[in-house]
């Protein structure tokens, strides 16, 4: 559904079916504008993809979609290292418009909140 949605709003879409082979089509050289993942797949989490392929492309943006509660909870903490978590069930212009957010920004948003990226945080003092 994820593919049609994003399909459907003019994005290309190269799916992978698992969180393996999008790790492995990256380090194939696969160079996405961002990447996007269920956090619940065969083999391994959307977040363990997502720490993976940022190894290798840091600056890529990374959103996770999940229903796990226990995710979602910890969606703070994931922004402070630039990934969006979507919350299913979501409507439509929800995702796009984080995949949009992904693609045309370098701070990490949590529900439409910016948070400030860690390198551009006012330090004390200042």
């Amino acid at each position: 559904m994820i593919c049609l949605v994003l399909e459907g709003s003019g994005h290309r879409v190269i799916p992978a079916h698992d969180g393996v082979e999008a790790v492995r089509l990256v380090r194939e050289g696969l160079c996405p504008d961002a990447f996007v993942s269920d956090f619940r797949m065969p083999g391994t989490t959307g977040l363990d993809s997502v720490m993976e392929i940022r190894s290798l492309h840091p600056d890529m943006p990374c959103l996770i979609v999940t229903g796990d509660e226990g995710l979602w909870r910890s969606a703070d903490s994931l922004a402070l290292l630039d990934i969006e978590v979507v919350r299913k069930p979501f409507p439509v212009p929800k995702l796009i418009a984080a995949v949009t957010r992904a693609l045309t920004t370098e701070h990490a948003t949590i529900t439409g909140r910016a948070v400030e990226h860690p390198s551009t945080a006012p330090h004390a003092g200042d």
